[in-house]
């Protein structure tokens, strides 16, 4: 007899299906375990709490060892201050400087996220110029800069280094460095001889997206304190060379 396919038929291999009423749908409940931490109120705890007064004793100790000084951190602060009110001033007036037009100025790195180390005296300014950044134009710009912060306090001593990235401006024990980038359109516009090295530029654009993710989703001090101290944070994270604003 040939096997039938069909409802109530025999099936392949001549196993038979069942007959009569499926049984009912049970719906799935979710059964949640035991858990004490949940049932803590009920139960006497068996020995007393714990004291985390040691703990955050050496953490605090952690970070004073970590932290700079005051008199460091306002001297970075008063200089960045500086520098990017000369810089703001170069993007109200573009006029006043023809060597290149600037687009954007935007601190970055461990001095903007506040988990500068002590040590590392030293903040980042990312730069956006509209227009070709050549190697020229950079070292005008910041000749300029210095000319400018020099016209508000003559008595000041600074010094002026072009580099690679840019240029940094140092004053005693802190340094700025202005690293150069320029809106995406040039990037495709550029000469080696002539003009700063396009793959430092992007790496410094990377930066700005970055120093914007962390204050939209990393900006935790309490807890940054924590990672830091115990040294869980990456050493980027906590100031010292991001990824994406390396030299």
């Amino acid at each position: 007899m040939r096997h039938m396919r069909g409802r109530g038929g025999p099936m392949r291999g001549g196993m038979m299906r069942p007959m009569g009423p499926r049984p009912p749908f049970r719906a799935f409940i979710p059964h949640i375990p035991f858990d004490l931490v949940q049932c803590e109120t009920v139960f006497t705890r068996a020995k007393p709490a714990p004291d985390d007064k040691s703990f955050t004793d050496a953490l605090l100790k952690r970070h004073n060892d970590l932290t700079p000084s005051a008199t460091e951190q306002s001297a970075i602060l008063s200089l960045v201050t500086k520098i990017q009110g000369a810089l703001d001033a170069l993007v109200l007036t573009p006029a006043t400087f023809e060597p290149a037009q600037i687009e954007e100025v935007r601190q970055i790195g461990s001095f903007k996220k506040g988990t500068m180390m002590a040590g590392h005296n030293v903040a980042d300014i990312v730069v956006m110029l509209k227009t070709l950044p050549t190697k020229e134009a950079v070292a005008a710009l910041g000749n300029k800069i210095v000319e400018d912060m020099k016209l508000t306090d003559p008595q000041e001593v600074l010094s002026m280094l072009t580099n690679d990235t840019g240029f940094e401006i140092s004053s005693a024990d802190v340094t700025v460095k202005c690293l150069i980038t320029t809106i995406p359109p040039n990037l495709k516009k550029l000469e080696q001889d002539l003009h700063l090295d396009g793959k430092l530029m992007q790496a410094h654009l990377a930066g700005i997206r970055h120093a914007r993710w962390v204050e939209e989703n990393a900006c935790h001090s309490r807890r940054c304190l924590q990672l830091m101290s115990a040294e869980i944070l990456p050493t980027w994270f906590c100031g010292n060379t991001d990824p994406c604003e390396q030299d």
